[in-house]
């Protein structure tokens, strides 16, 4: 199946859970609009349908009822369809939220648009982040094993055991990202795809499936006319910001942005209602369906999900006294939360160690710091880098005043234009507090709070964009001169942000993590009955995690602290899972033996284990489409060998290699000589000699006698020999000892 293809299938999918829940439960006043909260309920509606199945029944996984469980929606629609009014009802409802799918349509098509040019099958990429491979996990985690089931990988608990749990089923319900993994379980069971075909598929679905409720809030909220609001929310879905998002895999925070929109709508369309409890109770099912979002995905978030409607409901109770109103409306947010946070109490219950959690581990890395300009998408590349400083203070003088002068004029216009200015300022103020102290907080402690300020800028980033773009609202347009400045400004985001979606689709035609076919092929170790536990050492962290959700029916060790879940502990498994470009096997291949190109595996305790690690002097493991992985050596670079006989073995080396620049290479064991040969730019086989390690480490290094040579080009590395390959063979004696 196309990306293409796959990608839209996954969205009417999305679509299809969603539309009942949707008919029935959008507020009765609002009902004609359902079709803006198709999406947000087909996420809520699908992850809690895992979550009870996952929760209350011992069935092994989604695999078992993701085609029965399609009655659910099936039926919901019925009903909300016959409720609605039938066809000619449901037509013009259709009708008002066309423009919003077909940009969503266009969006996701664009999103797609570099994937085919990665692989030919599907696949997951990742420009950075490895978050890909730990939701493929719980997907597999979620669709293939029972509650009660404690084999392999999911029931090793010197492994896997975090704070509460002592067990990897768990652990997805009560401490990671639960719902990311749901919705991809309900997807592949659905759709027979594997773990790794679908995660980057989801990342741009959810984009996609945001770019109506941004369409809806910018015009409900805001008071947006529809060509305009069609321009937010075009923004949302080609900005930078949702687009790192959406190529680190971060899942987790694409739902988090759906459900604190949802809330955010329905806070302060409550509050705008009036003091009705009969109006209130028709929130109930958007409240409900939020919460669950929030809370199956950044469940932290809680905490602080309702501040941009809190505060505008205490700027309007501040200004008009209506204390009896802010009580009222109070109960009516806070019930909901109750309900869910009894339904899905595990979640609740898990929030304390997720932020003990935060404690002993600094998440992330570090990410630029956003100004005016970065807020609104204008950034120089999709590392989020800031612009020039001309630029910078430009566009906050240009965007700047547009949004100045709009605050002015419908302040003074005063009554429902002087209400929307007051809520574009309250969205936008305790974001920017939040974001501030965090930048502030990295910089003063030189931690990873950065990239906690990108997360807090994301997930509220459908309703922080429109009120960034209050200068384009209809309310604030009554000037000819308005009118244009916003025609004009908007077109010049739009095209910006064209740009810059083209040139991060160009470079995701060779993004620099992928799951290849090779790495795809250690799931057929499973199959191996000889193959009992695996100790995992392999170099690349996206390899590793991978693996680790490929083999989750083998117990894993691991040489130290590998991701959430998966811990440092004595290497106690029967065989290592070699993956890298170093490899190992036996001459005779019964106690050590390749799988695929990219794995092998070693007897730990045979009588011919032998280990190896690349120690100094090595870049980071890069690779390209159609191209074996590789990595650049600075010179020296060394290799370790770990003999833990009492006797010596006897290696041969198999190296592919070449060069930067025609030089001589010479290989050194333990300091001395013991082979030479002259490289050249092309990559090449190169056959060492048998040699001998004795017992212990034994250090063997990649040397030349010209120095290292400079790319230029702005890449500051010294570069020696690139190298896809090192095959240690461990020769066996006719006569062994065994």
């Amino acid at each position: 199946m196309s990306f293409h293809a796959a990608g839209y299938l996954l969205f009417v999918f999305l679509c299809f859970w969603g539309v009942g829940a949707a008919l029935l439960l959008t507020p009765l006043r609002w009902r004609p609009f359902w079709v803006f909260f198709v999406p947000a309920f087909g996420i809520a509606l699908g992850s809690a349908v895992v979550w009870l199945a996952a929760q209350h029944t011992t069935l092994a996984g989604a695999n078992v009822y993701a085609w029965a469980a399609l009655g659910l929606p099936l039926l919901l629609g019925a009903i909300g369809w016959r409720r609605r009014g039938g066809w000619q009802v449901v037509r013009i409802d259709l009708r008002r939220g066309a423009s919003a799918y077909a940009l969503a349509a266009a969006v996701l098509g664009f999103l797609l648009s570099p994937l085919p040019h990665v692989s030919e099958s599907l696949t997951s990429v990742s420009l950075g982040s490895c978050d890909a491979a730990d939701y493929a996990a719980g997907a597999r985690v979620l669709g293939e094993f029972a509650s009660d089931d404690r084999s392999g990988f999911i029931g090793h608990t010197e492994v896997v055991r975090e704070h509460s749990v002592d067990n990897f089923f768990d652990y997805w319900l009560r401490l990671n990202h639960f719902t990311p993994s749901a919705l991809l379980a309900l997807a592949n069971a659905t759709f027979g795809w594997a773990i790794h075909e679908s995660v980057t598929l989801l990342a741009t679905v959810l984009l996609a499936a945001t770019v109506p409720l941004v369409f809806w809030l910018a015009r409900s909220l805001f008071g947006f006319g529809p060509l305009l609001g069609l321009g937010v929310a075009a923004l949302y879905g080609l900005s930078p910001l949702t687009w790192y998002g959406v190529w680190h895999a971060a899942l987790g925070q694409a739902l988090a942005a759906v459900g604190i929109a949802l809330l955010t709508w329905a806070g302060v369309t409550l509050w705008r209602a009036g003091p009705d409890w009969r109006r209130a109770l028709g929130f109930g099912g958007v409240l409900v369906a939020a919460y669950w979002i929030l809370l199956g995905s950044f469940n932290f978030v809680i905490l602080i999900c309702l501040a941009p409607a809190a505060a505008f409901v205490a700027a309007q109770t501040v200004r008009f006294g209506q204390w009896r109103r802010l009580a009222a409306w109070l109960a009516a947010m806070v019930a909901p939360l109750v309900v869910a946070g009894a339904v899905f109490a595990e979640r609740v219950m898990g929030l304390a160690e997720r932020f003990r959690l935060f404690a002993e581990h600094d998440f992330g890395w570090p990410i630029p710091v956003l100004g005016p300009a970065g807020w609104l998408g204008l950034v120089a590349d999709t590392h989020l880098t800031g612009l020039a400083p001309a630029w910078v203070w430009g566009l906050f003088l240009v965007f700047g005043g547009l949004f100045v002068a709009a605050i002015h004029r419908a302040g003074k216009a005063g009554g429902a234009r002087a209400s929307v200015a007051v809520l574009a300022v309250c969205t936008l103020a305790p974001v920017a507090v939040g974001y501030g102290y965090l930048q502030f907080q990295a910089r003063a402690v030189g931690s990873n709070e950065s990239y906690d300020a990108y997360k807090v800028l994301a997930v509220f980033y459908p309703v922080v964009l429109p009120a960034l773009c209050f200068w384009a609202a209809r309310s604030a347009l009554k000037a000819r001169w308005a009118r244009f400045a916003a025609v004009a400004g908007m077109t010049i985001l739009i095209v910006a942000h064209l740009r810059t979606a083209a040139h991060t689709a160009t470079r995701l035609e060779h993004p620099p993590f992928t799951v290849t076919a090779e790495i795809a092929r250690v799931h057929e170790i499973e199959e191996r009955p000889e193959v009992a536990s695996v100790n995992m050492l392999i170099d690349d962290f996206w390899t590793r995690l991978w693996s680790n959700a490929f083999l989750l029916r083998k117990p894993q060790y691991f040489q130290g602290y590998t991701y959430e879940g998966r811990r440092g502990t004595p290497l106690r498994g029967q065989w290592d899972l070699i993956g890298g470009i170093v490899q190992l096997h036996t001459s005779d291949g019964r106690d050590g033996f390749a799988v695929g190109p990219a794995f092998s595996l070693m007897r730990a305790e045979g009588p011919h284990a032998l280990r190896a690690a690349l120690t100094g002097g090595w870049y980071n493991l890069e690779q390209a489409p159609q191209v074996a992985p590789w990595r650049w050596t600075q010179l020296p670079a060394e290799l370790l060998f770990e003999n833990p006989h009492a006797y010596p073995l006897t290696v041969q080396l198999e190296m592919r290699l070449g060069s930067y620049v025609a030089r001589d290479l010479q290989i050194l064991r333990n300091d001395e000589p013991m082979f030479r040969a002259d490289i050249g730019t092309d990559p090449h086989v190169l056959n060492v000699p048998g040699f001998t390690l004795a017992p212990g480490r034994n250090r063997v290094a990649l040397v030349s006698s010209l120095p290292p040579a400079q790319p230029g080009g702005g890449d500051p590395r010294e570069l020696g020999f690139f190298v896809t390959r090192i095959t240690a063979e461990v020769q066996v004696p006719a006569d062994p000892v065994r």
